[in-house]
């Protein structure tokens, strides 16, 4: 007996994919509660496609729904897919909630062992950035061109790195290569706006926030560098 899931990949298998390629392009845009109803679309037509999982667990991280995106890692390493970026994504949630223990227990045999420009070794710099060890994401950055898949994200991650060294100029280097390499990626123009209000160029700052909103980035993101503006201006 043909399965449901069967039938709809014989009759019309490109409807699946379109889901696919249109949830990763809504997380792209930061538009992640679109993006995740798109992925429950999919793996509830499709349950054994991957790449919906994983679309779905980058949307939850872009909601923080943590929990929900670390079941969706936790079902990809299960299945034995994409497991260098569930471990990244499983990273960042247990930072984001505090459950480094766990963090560390998942970058524990990675250290000296990943190849650069990885997923490991973004999962790396992750951790240490998280711990505000800035000397070693410097390092693991250092050897990532920007030629390479993931060197946007390499980027950011220096970039922040300067930024918690004080280093602002050289900070807005690394935003520019950045944004050269994904313009409208939301990430680094918010860090530039932080960038630009510790330097005391409020205006810049403040001119970056308003390009942001009325862009593509999330609200909550949006109004957390607005507000930190708003302090380095004292108003309270």
């Amino acid at each position: 007996v043909e399965s449901e899931t069967t039938k709809v990949l014989r009759l019309n298998p490109i409807s699946v994919q379109n889901l696919i390629n249109r949830s990763g392009a809504r997380c792209y845009l930061s538009k992640f509660e679109e993006a995740e109803m798109d992925a429950n679309e999919a793996i509830g037509l499709a349950p054994q496609w991957h790449d919906a999982y994983l679309n779905r667990a980058n949307a939850r991280f872009g909601q923080q729904n943590y929990q929900g995106c670390l079941e969706d890692t936790k079902l990809l390493q299960r299945f034995g897919k994409h497991v260098p970026v569930a471990r990244f994504l499983a990273v960042g949630c247990y930072m984001m909630t505090g459950r480094l223990s766990e963090a560390e227990a998942l970058t524990a045999d990675l250290i000296g062992k990943v190849k650069h420009g990885s997923y490991d070794a973004l999962s790396l710099a992750q951790f240490h950035c998280w711990r505000n060890e800035y000397e070693e994401v410097l390092e693991i950055c250092a050897q990532v061109t920007d030629q390479e898949p993931l060197a946007y994200e390499f980027i950011l991650f220096q970039a922040f790195s300067y930024f918690g060294l004080s280093e602002g100029s050289l900070a807005m280097d690394s935003i520019a290569r950045a944004i050269a390499l994904e313009p409208c990626a939301e990430n680094c123009h918010l860090l530039s706006a932080y960038i630009l209000a510790d330097a005391g160029r409020l205006d810049e700052a403040t001119a970056k926030c308003e390009k942001v909103r009325e862009g593509w980035a999330s609200a909550s993101m949006t109004r957390e560098a607005q507000a930190f503006v708003f302090w380095r201006r004292e108003q309270w």
